[in-house]
């Protein structure tokens, strides 16, 4: 029997200098290049994301993570991202490697949606700067801590994007979108980030901006 192959849907243009195989996916952990200060594109689409969805979310609480009360609000948990989307919504992405590979087992208040989101993160020098040539959001509004959620057009496609940090035009987001917008989505990102010099990093350079 083959093996089962998982394909992300987009390519980054770099030479890649450290990768493993995991479930499936190619996933490559550094590129040559990654030194300085980015902005760094990361494509995080293999990394396992969920949804919850139904009244009560306030109740819902895979593999024991809470659901955030008011839409826009995120915790981080033992390596997941907990994220309030709306009255009905949540999102559930596994970033980290803690709670003993919880994200493994079955959970019934979840639908997986890995396989049909992107994912990318962008993070480093003026990378909040290249999200501000691309969308209306302001990923660093005054009064909002992150990490905060956001939804609305980036680079005109539906978007859910987390600010994990900010600091005038440095720092780090997600964006996530339909898996058949990746190709738009990668090649607004390069063409936005340009002049900044943005390039492409493993998985391994996300660790130092999550919460």
């Amino acid at each position: 029997m083959s093996e089962y192959r998982r394909r992300s849907p987009v390519h980054l243009k770099g030479r890649a200098l450290r990768s493993v195989e995991r479930d499936g996916w190619e996933v490559v952990l550094e590129y040559e290049g990654e030194a300085g200060h980015g902005p760094f594109i990361i494509d995080l689409s293999h990394r396992r994301k969920w949804l919850a969805q139904g009244a009560g979310l306030t109740t819902v609480a895979p593999w024991g993570l809470g659901v955030p009360e008011s839409p826009g609000q995120v915790v981080w948990v033992e390596g997941f991202l907990v994220g309030r989307m709306g009255s009905s919504q949540a999102l559930v992405w596994q970033l980290g490697e803690g709670f003993g590979g919880g994200g493994s087992e079955v959970e019934p208040s979840l639908t997986e949606v890995t396989d049909g989101w992107l994912l990318l993160a962008v993070a480093g020098s003026h990378a909040l700067s290249v999200a501000d040539k691309l969308t209306t959001l302001d990923l660093a509004e005054p009064g909002r801590r992150a990490p905060s959620l956001f939804q609305g057009p980036f680079a005109h496609i539906p978007s859910t994007l987390v600010a994990l940090k900010a600091d005038g035009g440095d720092g780090a987001f997600l964006v996530a979108c339909s898996r058949g917008y990746g190709h738009d989505l990668a090649e607004a990102l390069t063409l936005a980030g340009e002049e900044f010099g943005i390039r492409p990093a493993g998985e391994s350079a996300l660790s130092r901006w999550l919460p």
